[in-house]
């Protein structure tokens, strides 16, 4: 698997490479070693780590509202049958929304300052929602049966019973949620013309006409939401491996 991912990224890298010989101009085409430089200089860089650090707090507020609203909604209808097909239709619009048109209402709405948690939650929102509903209607009638002879309180059905029931939809959820924010993010950041995050740096890099800067930041966000889901992944195998031991 290693061999195959190692061969993949020398295949991306030399026909990069190819690319930008041809084109023999660094404005359209930067070389590989252009890049790998400009990011070599981002990681002495105080800014750079702040940019991150904005981008990534304005996601993660988006991200917490977005996964507790999905809970008590969620478990509201699931509850409450009326309530949930009262949703449902909502819900089915919130998920055909384009992003783009997501970011100029808030904008417009809200203003820039809160534009990023605003647009991260409501693209956010919907995938929480239905996985957690599929996770809860996907449990086996007979545990739910069981629940109803012996029942217990609500707050300890949810937090104690179902969401463990669940884990593997909320662990879903939380990897796609988590680098799709994170891209989200960044747009809502360039649009909103916001003064720090990645967003803002992509921005200068644009105006300033640096390629190579601008392919660098590319790659970084790239770089960012494979370590997310690596991150996932490993806590996820070690969550598992604790409970088999």
């Amino acid at each position: 698997m290693k061999k195959e991912i190692g061969i993949s990224i020398l295949t991306i890298l030399i026909g990069w490479s190819l690319v930008a010989f041809v084109a023999g101009n660094e404005i359209l085409v930067p070389t590989p070693v252009q890049v790998f430089l400009s990011m070599s200089a981002h990681l002495m860089s105080v800014s750079f780590y702040i940019a991150i650090f904005h981008t990534l707090i304005r996601m993660f507020y988006g991200l917490i509202w977005a996964f507790l609203s999905a809970i008590f909604l969620g478990f509201l209808g699931i509850y409450h049958r009326p309530i949930k097909e009262f949703f449902k239709p909502i819900f089915a619009v919130f998920k055909t929304i384009p992003t783009i048109s997501y970011i100029f209402l808030v904008l417009l709405w809200f203003g820039r300052s809160r534009s990023v948690t605003i647009v991260s939650f409501l693209v956010l929102f919907p995938i929480f929602y239905s996985n957690i509903v599929q996770g809860i209607e996907g449990i086996d009638s007979s545990f739910k049966n069981l629940l109803k002879v012996y029942p217990a309180p609500k707050h300890i059905e949810i937090f104690k019973i179902y969401l463990p029931l669940i884990e593997t939809y909320l662990y879903a959820a939380f990897k796609t949620a988590f680098g799709l924010g994170f891209k989200v993010s960044v747009m809502a950041e360039i649009l909103g013309q916001l003064p720090n995050g990645i967003g803002r740096q992509l921005q200068l890099a644009k105006l300033n006409f640096d390629i190579p800067n601008l392919f660098a930041w590319t790659i970084w966000i790239i770089l960012i939401s494979v370590l997310s889901e690596f991150l996932f992944d490993m806590i996820r195998n070690k969550w598992i491996k604790k409970k088999l031991y």
